[in-house]
């Protein structure tokens, strides 16, 4: 949906209007700045880790015979989140540029007591440690994995949506652009009286919507992932 359409949606609900707000007026730069507020709150909902905002993020360092590199700088200033999606993975490019190594993401308490022994690798998994992410075992330069990328998967809020002066053809990033429309009109009426009837309504259709999103979201996963061989990090084990 364009950002216009949305905000034009917004000014029919609150205001029971439908012209066309311009771009200068007033209106139209509050309900800008609410959908952008609501488009954050959206990306970081708790509990939640919306497929639609999941890329692969390459790290800086390419693998040496250290087991700790730097997460990418969005992860590490809070701007990402690194996945912790139950059977999600690093992946290893090798140098070849053909093959890859797959690393499942464990709780840092994990990575050295899954086995009988003794920080015992147990297979390929990795952890997040602070702003690092840990291997278990250093890598040797004999290894197919040496010299290779290594890319982590993360969640990002997207980028702050513009007038249509400046990109007529932004769009609403949210999986259900209905939801930001009702909790836009929803904050622009709430301290209007008169409207405290209108406020519970439109709260309600954001609730049925977010509702909406959480269950396809879900299945998505569902589709998607393989479960690990133990539970990923913020899992009880």
């Amino acid at each position: 949906m364009l950002v216009d359409t949305a905000i034009n949606k917004v000014n029919l609900l609150a205001n029971g209007k439908g012209s066309t707000l311009t771009v200068d007026s007033t209106k139209y730069t509050k309900i800008l700045a609410l959908l952008n507020l609501y488009k954050d709150v959206w990306a970081q909902e708790p509990g939640v880790q919306w497929n639609s905002l999941r890329s692969f993020s390459s790290l800086a360092a390419t693998v040496s015979t250290a087991t700790s590199y730097a997460l990418p700088t969005a992860v590490i200033n809070g701007t990402a989140k690194l996945s912790t999606q139950e059977g999600d993975f690093v992946r290893i490019l090798h140098a070849d540029g053909v093959s890859e190594s797959l690393y499942t993401l464990v709780q840092d308490s994990k990575l050295y007591n899954d086995g009988p022994t003794r920080n015992n690798a147990g297979g390929n998994w990795v952890a997040r440690r602070g702003n690092n992410l840990i291997f278990p075992t250093a890598f040797t330069s004999t290894m197919a994995q040496y010299g290779g990328t290594i890319q982590v998967p993360i969640y990002t809020t997207p980028a702050d949506m513009v007038s249509s002066t400046s990109d007529p053809t932004d769009t609403v990033e949210v999986d259900d652009p209905y939801w930001i429309i009702f909790m836009a009109a929803a904050e622009y009426i709430r301290n209007d009286v008169t409207k405290q009837n209108q406020y519970a309504n439109l709260i309600a259709q954001a609730v049925n919507a977010m509702y909406g999103m959480k269950e396809n979201n879900e299945s998505q996963h569902e589709e998607v992932y393989q479960p690990s061989l133990g539970p990923a990090m913020g899992e009880t084990w």
